[in-house]
C-alpha cells in the first residue's frame, strides 16, 4: 500500500513524501504492516534534488501490553 503527497511553494521548491507499507501480518486478530518505507524528496529552484529514505522493519509486534500509568504523568 502506497501513499504519495506533494506540495509546491511558489513553483520554486517542490516537496514529495512517499510512504509504503508492506509485509502485513496478523497478531492477536490485528493486521498491521511490518515494513514501512518513507521517501522524502526536495526539488530546489537551482536544479538540485535532495532525497532522504528510511526503511524500517518490525521484528516483533506486541498487543495489549500493560503500561505504567506514571509514564503519562506531567512532570
Amino acid at each position: 500500500m502506497k501513499s504519495v503527497y506533494t506540495m509546491s511553494i511558489r513553483a520554486e521548491t517542490r516537496y514529495r513524501i512517499e510512504e509504503t507499507f508492506g509485509d502485513f501480518k496478523t497478531t492477536d486478530g490485528v493486521t498491521l504492516p511490518t515494513q514501512y518505507v518513507l521517501k522524502y524528496t526536495q526539488e530546489l529552484q537551482d536544479g538540485r534534488t535532495n532525497l532522504w529514505e528510511w526503511d524500517m522493519s518490525e521484528k516483533q509486534i506486541s498487543n495489549n501490553i500493560s503500561l505504567d500509568p506514571r509514564n503519562f504523568e506531567v512532570k
